[in-house]
């Protein structure tokens, strides 16, 4: 198929086209940046899959349209309409987008105020005074627990010198005593 004049004119428009749905798609990013605060590792991401979704497109186009042939007016074509939506249409797209978000920011903040904060705070009193009565009483379990120790045999028949013949009475006879003792 020969690439006549007219042709490669239609080719040249329809990229300008695709150019301007680029920069659609570009405003959508931009739109999603005003309406939340992202991390600058995040818009790399976006920036990444927007150059990776106009070489996708731009591919495509170049496929069904030139069998798959770099056309530099193809690439042309798409920067020019990419920078006439950007500078006209898009520049307009994103002060109204602003200027929603805005709008819709101070609304929910308005709501936030007059239904939720009331409760918020009633609920962060209460999580205070709680927390002042839980640390008292974590102070006096901790303090009653170090001063409880369990143990599994009896301190005073551990150490073999603790325990010491009286003359007079066999060892067994104060063992017995100790025993008897621990059991009252």
């Amino acid at each position: 198929m020969g690439f006549t004049v007219s042709f490669q004119t239609w080719v040249f428009l329809g990229s300008i086209g695709i150019g301007a749905i680029l920069g659609i798609g570009y405003d959508l990013f931009r739109i999603s940046r005003v309406a939340f605060p992202l991390p600058s590792w995040f818009i790399l991401a976006e920036d990444c899959c927007f150059f990776l979704l106009c070489a996708l497109v731009t591919f495509g186009y170049m496929l069904n349209t030139t069998e798959g042939r770099v056309r530099l007016f193809i690439l042309a074509g798409e920067m020019i309409g990419f920078i006439l939506y950007y500078l006209t249409i898009g520049s307009v797209v994103m002060a109204v987008a602003r200027v929603v978000f805005r709008f819709v920011y101070g609304v929910l903040k308005a709501l936030y105020g007059f239904f939720l904060a009331p409760w918020v705070r009633l609920l962060r009193h209460l999580f205070k005074l709680l927390n002042k009565r839980s640390k008292r009483v974590w102070a006096a379990c901790k303090k009653q627990g170090n001063k409880t120790k369990f143990r599994l045999k009896q301190q005073r028949l551990l150490l073999y010198n603790l325990i010491r013949e009286k003359p007079g009475k066999a060892a067994s006879d104060l063992q017995n005593s100790i025993e008897r003792s621990d059991l009252k």
